[in-house]
């Protein structure tokens, strides 16, 4: 069962940046776009991308992104990462309704998307939070010598 705990989404704070930095290298094993960066700091300042440190209590539990933001579409793609000690304790799932409210109610966003390989920890979190499975990308990512599938969730602001 999971436990309530408070959590605040704030503007990614210096000190977490390492662990920012941390999560995209290991969203890189399920991430069918992993080979376009060269380091998980580009990905941090990449143009139309928003980076939040979520705190509980002042002690970090997690990063949210947006990235590929398009104003004009008022749509982004999806990321999320869980301190290690708060894994498995549902505070994934939390995170991504955090970061869905956070998206259509301050942002002003329409659309959400999350595209990540079949089988992935994403996936399962994807749809806890409330992300339709939209379709597969078949075979599209090369990992250990054989190619993979990837699965794309997607939400739309309702109304």
């Amino acid at each position: 069962m999971e436990a309530y705990v408070p959590i605040t989404l704030i503007p990614l704070r210096e000190i977490d940046l390492s662990l920012a930095a941390q999560f995209i290298v290991e969203s890189q094993e399920w991430s069918p776009r992993s080979q376009i960066f060269t380091s998980p700091m580009e990905v941090l300042n990449t143009p139309n991308s928003l980076w939040l440190s979520a705190l509980s209590d002042n002690e970090i539990v997690g990063i949210v992104g947006f990235s590929g933001i398009s104003w004009p579409d008022r749509s982004a793609d999806v990321a999320l990462g869980v301190v290690p000690k708060w894994r498995t304790k549902g505070i994934g799932r939390i995170l991504a309704c955090l970061q869905n409210d956070y998206a259509f109610n301050e942002l002003g966003l329409h659309r959400l998307q999350m595209v990540a390989l079949e089988g992935s920890p994403s996936c399962k979190i994807a749809s806890r939070a409330g992300l339709s499975l939209e379709g597969t990308l078949k075979k599209c990512r090369l990992k250990n010598g054989k190619y993979h599938n990837a699965s794309i969730y997607a939400l739309l602001k309702e109304g």
